[in-house]
């Protein structure tokens, strides 16, 4: 199907109904005699093709010990064979008739009656196998009168092949692959992410999270509680979907390396593809799992934060895949992926500003972290500046020893957010693009890629 993107005009098909039921070879058939229609030259072999599909063919060739006995309409086929003394029954299907004809060396083992007796007194030609016979008599007469008619088709300035300039035009355009290759990425993707398990691995990790941080107080020895539950739900989806990213390319590395160099189609449009088709449904599942799991735990009971919680989670969720797409198209090896999948996710969290506050001259390494710009965000979006918190006697944050209440401002100031909302989405959207886009050229110049790009 995918050799189809280039507009070829010869296909070469090896027994393309093998394996088929007959209403499947018929409707492949069908569709072959479609794609013949439009001027294509399409040549195939067959295995066993019945009555209706032999009769499909335009033109038949047969051939025994390497010899062509037969070149010409199917229709024309059974009576030239009767003309040679070899008739089938009524109800015999010609292609089985054929094919015991010529794989048959005992003349008597073909079912002839009608000619068995007027051969049977013919003396030593008779005797002779089948198919040498069909062999002499093709090289005799119809291999001339073929070639004849090949010479005036010529002579007459006519297209023997049958595929005129008009269709004789470039591959097809990229966005022609890019519709096709959508289609195909997307239900690819679909059965993939789209199953019963991963349903059931989000909707109950969302139950055990909702249960953990059920009904959150809104006053200060929960505020730790809150900024945990932000840190687990964004961890799951980011390394996840970072691992998961990884796997993408060196999985479909001997279908794409094949597919390229056949020229099927662009790098670009294929990698357009994937990223377009996978894109919404790889933030479906973290989608579910926020909206059940926030209004358990009362994250934050204002509408707009959960929005604004959600687009966060789920910008994070595709700036994971981007690094893991990254990572996975640098290596195209499974083990070296692993490794360093590994190594940088753990990296990131580090980095995150939870487990540690890091010594002043490394505080630069938390910008090569984008989950800490996820992180961030998110605590901004928990703790609004207009947000108050109630105090319980200093337990945890040092001015509800002299103060009833704190503002979202002074939260998010003791937990060391320095950037703004809109600095951390923008750096987590930056992080996203770069990745994704290093991804691409990683694909094209890295990995031994063929045709156009």
């Amino acid at each position: 199907g995918t050799e189809l993107l280039t507009n070829p005009s010869v296909m070469l098909l090896d027994e393309p109904t093998s394996g088929l039921d007959s209403t499947s070879a018929v409707a492949l058939m069908q569709t072959l005699r479609k794609l013949a229609e439009t001027g294509r030259t399409i040549v195939t072999s067959i295995h066993q093709p019945s009555s209706l599909v032999f009769y499909m063919f335009d033109n038949l060739m047969l051939l025994a010990d390497g010899h062509m006995v037969y070149d010409g309409a199917p229709r024309q086929c059974m009576p030239y064979l009767a003309t040679l003394g070899y008739t089938p029954p009524g109800d015999y299907n010609p292609a089985d008739f054929v094919m015991d004809l010529l794989n048959s060396a005992d003349l008597n083992a073909v079912p002839d009656s009608a000619k068995k007796d007027e051969r049977a007194g013919a003396g030593d030609e008779s005797s002779r196998p089948p198919r040498q016979v069909l062999i002499e008599a093709w090289d005799n007469g119809a291999a001339e009168q073929r070639a004849a008619a090949a010479v005036a088709e010529l002579s007459r300035g006519k297209d023997v092949v049958g595929f005129g300039e008009a269709s004789r035009g470039r591959p097809t355009s990229y966005l022609w692959q890019l519709r096709v290759l959508l289609v195909r990425s997307a239900l690819n993707s679909r059965s993939k992410l789209f199953t019963t398990l991963n349903f059931v691995q989000s909707i109950g990790l969302a139950l055990i999270s909702g249960v953990a941080w059920f009904q959150l107080e809104n006053d200060e020895d929960n505020i730790s509680d809150r900024n945990g539950f932000v840190f687990f739900f964004l961890a799951v989806w980011f390394f996840q979907a970072l691992f998961a990213g990884m796997m993408e390319f060196p999985a479909e590395r001997v279908v794409l390396l094949k597919e390229r160099s056949a020229g099927s189609y662009y790098l670009s449009a294929y990698f357009l593809s994937k990223t377009l088709s996978e894109m919404p449904l790889r933030v479906l599942l973290p989608g579910v799992y926020l909206f059940i799991s926030y209004w358990m735990a009362d994250l934050q009971p204002r509408f707009g934060s959960f929005v604004g919680i959600m687009g966060t989670n789920l910008m994070g969720t595709l700036c994971g895949e981007s690094i893991g797409l990254f990572i996975g198209t640098t290596t195209m090896d499974m083990e070296k992926a692993m490794v360093i999948a590994t190594l940088v996710s753990l990296s990131m969290m580090v980095l995150g500003g939870f487990f540690v506050e890091l010594e002043p001259w490394l505080e630069w390494l938390v910008f090569l972290s984008p989950f800490k710009c996820a992180y961030h965000a998110s605590l901004l979006l928990v703790f609004p500046e207009d947000y108050n918190v109630d105090c319980n006697n200093g337990n945890f944050l040092p001015r509800c020893v002299t103060e009833d209440s704190v503002d979202g401002q002074y939260i998010t100031s003791f937990l060391d957010v320095t950037l703004s909302l809109g600095a951390n989405v923008g750096m987590l959207v930056g992080y996203t693009v770069v990745y994704r886009l290093g991804a691409y050229f990683a694909l094209r110049f890295l990995n031994h890629n063929q045709g156009r790009s």
